[in-house]
């Protein structure tokens, strides 16, 4: 890390602890092999019962402080919370791309929409740069073209997958078939997502509400909260959503340019959120 980029985080770091406690954790894009922190360290509790606003940044980069960190957090706050009052309503989402990604996905209203929008109050931690609303679903059925990023060790070992990307088919939210043409990829994935009897479950699908980005960069961290939906194969976070079930695994797939519409009103058209659905328009 060159000093110039020290300072840089330091002079962030002070304005962030001036207006309330604030404690930051970075770590270089090799420490934690760019995969997302879910607690603080080994012991979560610290965070609540501490009163502590906790970001944690993996992989933390030039790029990243210049890009993700630079969004408005509060409209990202805005259209984050905006999603997570439509879509407990909502009958289905539907999600396309150019690349051949197509599925449906149902909802359960006894499970949470949670938001990671950037503004951290006391007692809560959030991965940064932020901008997501996730939950867990209750079926996703279809067909999902990872040609983007794709969590865990397979990020740092594969790189984007923009070239060699790998077809997922998932019904009744359980992933049947991978496809891909690297055997290796595709044999450490069907591999990792059965780990145990819910690691080919899909736990996570998330909206990415980070406005200010507009491409994937290699890093999952920021990756998935480029405009558009993701899911994740594994643990569903079940503190946050309420999910009764647990995986020792979790893995992020992402795609490229969604168009996405919950039920049949578009609100993401190649990658980029129609706005003033949101009220967004001119924010």
């Amino acid at each position: 890390m060159s000093i110039a980029f020290a300072d840089r985080i330091a002079s962030i770091a002070r304005r962030a602890l001036a207006l309330s406690t604030l404690l930051f954790a970075l770590a270089a894009p090799s420490a934690f092999a760019q995969t997302e922190v879910t607690g603080f360290g080994s012991n979560p509790g610290v965070v609540e019962r501490r009163q502590i606003r906790y970001a944690h940044m993996v992989g933390v980069t030039p790029r990243i402080m210049c890009e993700g960190m630079r969004a408005d957090y509060h409209r990202v706050d805005r259209l984050s919370q905006q999603l997570c009052d439509r879509m407990p309503w909502a009958r289905r989402l539907t999600v396309r791309t150019a690349a051949g990604t197509n599925f449906t996905a149902s909802f359960d209203p006894a499970l949470a929409w949670v938001k990671t929008s950037g503004l951290i109050n006391p007692r809560y931690w959030s991965n940064l740069p932020a901008g997501e609303a996730f939950t867990t679903p209750a079926s996703v059925d279809g067909t999902f073209v990872c040609d983007g990023t794709a969590g865990d060790y397979f990020n740092a070992k594969y790189g984007t997958l923009d070239t060699t990307p790998m077809v997922l088919e998932i019904k009744g939210g359980r992933l049947l078939s991978v496809r891909c043409d690297r055997a290796d990829l595709q044999e450490d994935f069907w591999a990792y997502t059965h780990t145990d009897a819910n690691s080919d479950r899909v736990g996570e699908l998330a909206f990415g509400t980070n406005l200010g980005l507009r491409e994937m960069i290699g890093i999952l961290l920021q990756d998935e909260k480029v405009p558009g939906v993701h899911i994740a194969f594994g643990d569903p976070y079940g503190s946050q959503t309420h999910a009764d079930w647990t995986s020792q695994t979790h893995v992020d797939v992402l795609t490229r340019e969604c168009d996405v519409w919950i039920d049949d009103d578009q609100v993401i058209e190649k990658g980029q959120y129609l706005l003033e659905k949101f009220d967004l328009a001119k924010g």
